[in-house]
Formats: structure tokens, C-alpha cells, sequence
């Protein structure tokens, strides 16, 4: 048995009650996550650095070519180690999480050793915003009412902070601009407020960037 396959509806702790109905299903792509979330760029950057560093010592002190070959090779293998445990961990992140929008709540399946699920209510989403980040992946960021509290370190890596408030956020999201419209829609539809798609607006940014607004309950 697999760690998921108890549940009731795929991504849910129970079944649906009457009048839910699920809209969306995703799970982060861990190409884009190891890359986002888990800062394989950076990563790469601090080994790559040393190694340049290593490269110009040698040059500037006459060490035998074979010495500073070795020395590097030092320095990589430990950069090569540490890129494979990210990109492992972020597929594992990636096969463990489930998002789900139905038409009342967004719901957060995902944990390894302790899987939990999260549901979030429309009526705690005071607004979500959208970060694309490539031609298809995103993060779709919440949020949520000021009596409502996320733990950082329970939610990471779906989470995220901004103007000096903690969300949950649907990370490395791979149709980023169907999710957004989905869920979009349903939050205006909540709100009894149809938005046209006009108001669904996707951008391209960075990590640290400002969000752009999806849709507001």
C-alpha cells in the first residue's frame, strides 16, 4: 500500500460533502521546485565560484596543472553530491504533494515521512496572486485573513511570505495559467462577483518579485 492510497477521494482526507465539487488537480513540477524553492542555482553558484577561485590561485601560483585538476575535482564532487540530494528531494516533495480547488476551498495534500492535508476555505482568502516564472510554471500564492495562522516551517516549501505576512502557495504549479483561471473564478463566484477573464492576469517575474492579483474574495 502506498502512502496516499487510503484516501477517500484522491488528494482529500474524506469524501466530498453535497454540493463540492472538485475543479483542479496538480502537483508542483520538481524541475521547476528544485529551482525555486530549493535554490539549485545558488547552490551551483557557491561550488562554481570556489572552483573558479581554485582555478585562478593555481594560475597565479604556477601549481602544476595535475595538482589544481585534483584540487577542482575536490570541489565539484561535493557540488555534484549536494545538486543530486536537491533534485531528489524535490521530486520527492513533487510526489507527495497533490493541490486540489474545488468549488468552496483549496486543499493541500503533501508530506513525506508525515503526510497531512490543509484545507483552506474561500472564506478565509482574502486574495491570490500569481507568479509565473517560465512559459508554463508558476506559483499561485494566498492570502489569508489575518485570524487565519500558517506555520512556516509546517507549510514549507508551500508557502510563502510577502509584506510581512506567511501564505500557503501552490508551488512550481505546470499549468500555472489554468489553475490561476480556475481558481480565479471560483473565489469571484464565491464572492458573488463573476470575473471576466480579463481580470485573470498572469506576469512573468521572480522570486522576490511583487505579486500581481488573480482574484479577491
Amino acid at each position: 500500500m502506498r502512502e496516499h492510497d487510503n484516501e477517500p477521494v484522491r488528494g482529500l482526507p474524506e469524501a466530498l460533502p453535497h454540493g463540492e465539487t472538485i475543479l483542479w488537480q496538480g502537483a508542483p513540477d520538481w524541475r521547476r521546485l528544485v529551482r525555486s524553492a530549493l535554490h539549485l542555482g545558488a547552490v551551483g553558484l557557491w561550488f562554481g565560484v570556489f572552483a573558479v577561485a581554485r582555478v585562478v590561485s593555481a594560475a597565479m601560483t604556477a601549481e602544476p596543472v595535475a595538482s589544481a585538476a585534483k584540487a577542482v575535482l575536490w570541489i565539484a564532487i561535493p557540488g555534484f553530491l549536494a545538486a543530486a540530494i536537491l533534485c531528489g528531494f524535490a521530486w520527492l516533495i513533487a510526489r507527495t504533494t497533490l493541490y486540489t480547488i474545488t468549488n468552496r476551498r483549496v486543499v493541500l495534500r503533501f508530506g513525506m515521512a508525515l503526510p497531512k492535508t490543509v484545507n483552506i476555505p474561500f472564506a478565509q482568502v482574502e486574495q491570490a496572486d500569481v507568479r509565473r516564472f517560465d512559459a508554463h510554471a508558476g506559483d499561485i500564492r494566498l492570502t489569508l485573513s489575518p485570524t487565519a495562522r500558517v506555520s512556516y516551517l509546517m507549510f514549507w516549501p508551500h508557502v510563502r511570505t510577502a509584506r510581512g505576512r506567511t501564505g500557503p502557495a501552490l508551488r512550481s504549479v505546470p499549468d500555472v495559467d489554468q489553475a490561476a483561471l480556475v481558481l480565479g473564478r471560483a473565489l469571484a463566484l464565491q464572492a458573488d462577483q463573476p470575473a471576466p477573464l480579463s481580470q485573470i492576469r498572469i506576469v512573468r517575474g521572480h522570486e522576490d518579485a511583487p505579486d500581481t492579483a488573480v482574484a479577491a474574495a
